[in-house]
């Protein structure tokens, strides 16, 4: 009979306890959350009560607003941007000068997490042909309301809106909670904070513009942390996961 040594089977103990708080239980959750969502119309209800507090009959009145449209729209997408050109660059640099060479692994982390988030969301609104609020009856628009994953196989009436493509541009980065976790553990938790905050001031500015449901931007969060957690296991090994499940 094989015994397991008891340093072994800590390790084994506290890798469980990680998968379990960092994976297992999220993700219940959100898919909890979503499904009544779903049940209960929420989606729709909420979308009813933004479209009517701006006043709208035929059109969303915050669509083209200047704030809404031009500062948190655009001017988020180039924030992503920016940030997304600010880490290639740190993770060049790491080959070169030696006080960035320690966060090497960490950079190539972010870096195939932010990737990895941006193109299955990607995939996904090409596959689900999920349409925006503002296409639908309800709002003035032409189509009839079809959610995921009722839509799969209905490209005639199908759009390009789910999963939510902004927010995913922030929620993209909440693989950072986890490089903080490895170099910079007492951050953590305010980056977690500040990831998911920007990530909610995106998905709320493309909710009221009537471009997404809150299931939209629920997906995106639920998929972007759960390429974060898989990828995590991946780069770093179980004793560095140690700190997070204790």
């Amino acid at each position: 009979m094989h015994v397991v040594k008891a340093p072994e089977a800590a390790l084994v103990a506290v890798t469980s306890r990680w998968w379990v708080s960092h994976l297992v239980l999220p993700v219940f959750a959100v898919l909890c959350l979503l499904g009544a969502i779903e049940h209960f119309g929420v989606d729709i209800q909420l979308a009813q009560w933004m479209f009517h507090l701006e006043g709208g009959v035929n059109t969303w009145g915050l669509r083209h607003w200047w704030f809404t449209d031009g500062v948190l729209h655009t001017g988020g997408r180039n924030l992503v941007g920016l940030m997304g050109l600010g880490l290639l660059l740190a993770l060049g640099a790491s080959h070169f000068r030696e006080s960035l060479k320690p966060y090497r692994r960490g950079f190539y982390y972010l870096f195939l997490c932010v990737l990895s988030s941006v193109m299955l969301v990607r995939l996904g609104k090409n596959l689900t042909n999920v349409s925006c609020p503002w296409d639908l009856l309800q709002f003035g628009g032409k189509l009839p309301y079809v959610p995921f994953p009722w839509s799969l196989g209905t490209r005639d009436v199908g759009g390009q809106c789910f999963p939510g493509g902004h927010s995913s541009g922030a929620f993209a980065w909440i693989c950072t909670y986890y490089f903080a976790a490895v170099y910079a553990p007492r951050y953590r938790k305010l980056v977690l904070q500040a990831v998911l905050g920007m990530g909610l001031i995106f998905a709320l500015c493309q909710e009221f513009r009537g471009a997404h449901f809150l299931s939209h931007d629920l997906w995106s969060l639920l998929l972007s942390w759960t390429i974060a957690s898989l990828l995590f296991s991946v780069f770093f090994p179980a004793h560095i996961r140690r700190q997070l499940a204790d």
